[in-house]
């Protein structure tokens, strides 16, 4: 009987909270995809995306984000047509830009000096800006 009580009290143990913006920070800068305008930007996957050269020394490309209820995390300041932002509040520096997506949308990236941006487009589960 007392093998039975631990085993349910250990089975039993309370899901840990999903925190969006921390997880994001978990795997800022890293590299999962490589993309171009026209290819999908997939849901959790850090992904680095090569903007089309404009040929006047700026660069830009354009996504469709096809997800209602999800979060775009841009490592770059100032790239996109999306409007206001607020970077991930664990770790600014290194996700400068996010934007709350709650309807599919298109983006544009740039135009920009830059010829790439980093971005992670991930579920809104656990994105909570009470806690943050």
């Amino acid at each position: 009987m007392i093998f039975l009580t631990t085993l349910f009290a250990c089975t039993g143990a309370e899901e840990e909270e999903h925190d969006v913006f921390h997880e994001a920070c978990e795997v800022a800068g890293e590299v999962h995809h490589s993309l171009i305008e026209g290819d999908e930007i997939e849901l959790g996957h850090p992904s680095e995306i090569t903007l089309t050269d404009l040929g006047d020394g700026t660069y830009s490309a354009t996504f469709d984000l096809d997800h209602a209820g999800a979060v775009l995390f841009v490592g770059t300041e100032g790239l996109t047509d999306l409007g206001d932002s607020t970077p991930n509040p664990d770790c600014p520096d290194e996700m400068p830009e996010h934007y709350d997506i709650d309807e599919a949308t298109t983006v544009t990236f740039g135009p920009a000096a830059v010829e790439t941006v980093w971005v992670l487009y991930t579920e809104a589960e656990g994105h909570d800006h009470a806690n943050h």
